[in-house]
């Protein structure tokens, strides 16, 4: 049997562009994530030189250079749609806040089963007794009840 494997192999040692398996340089991160492309003198290419599209679909089409700290949202969560209707220049923290909004909205006092409390900055409003996680009125009224106790 005449295998080509390693050094007898003829595409050995034929990287990137070189390779017949090129494909331009672009390519997805694990399933359903964000696609990458290879810009390796863009000044967010990562040590093997890419970068995740929708930085640069959102650049281009803005013609500006965004900062580490902005984040590019995609509005139908659909980490591979890089249409800029679909994308959104967002800072870090609101990200944060509108990609995890479902399960904080699923989260419940454990006393009152009540729904959970806003503040006006957008974050939810927990407050914890003996690591339960509870609505302010049940804490005022358990902080009441111990000073009753003393």
């Amino acid at each position: 049997m005449n295998y080509n494997v390693g050094r007898n192999n003829p595409n050995f040692g034929k990287f990137k562009e070189q390779s017949p398996h090129w494909k331009g340089g672009r390519s997805s991160v694990g399933i359903g994530h964000y696609i990458i492309v290879y810009r390796p003198d863009h000044h967010f290419a990562n040590r093997e030189g890419y970068v995740r599209e929708h930085r640069l679909v959102y650049e281009e089409y803005h013609k500006c250079s965004l900062l580490p700290w902005a984040d590019i949202h995609h509005k139908n969560k659909n980490k591979q749609d890089n249409r800029i209707e679909n994308l959104e220049l967002i800072s870090h923290g609101r990200h944060s806040r509108v990609t995890h909004t479902k399960y904080i909205s699923d989260l419940r006092c454990l006393v009152c089963n009540g729904e959970q409390y806003i503040r006006p900055s957008g974050t939810p409003d927990w407050r914890f007794i003996d690591g339960l996680r509870v609505c302010p009125k049940c804490y005022e009224r358990n902080r009441r009840a111990q000073k009753r106790k003393n």
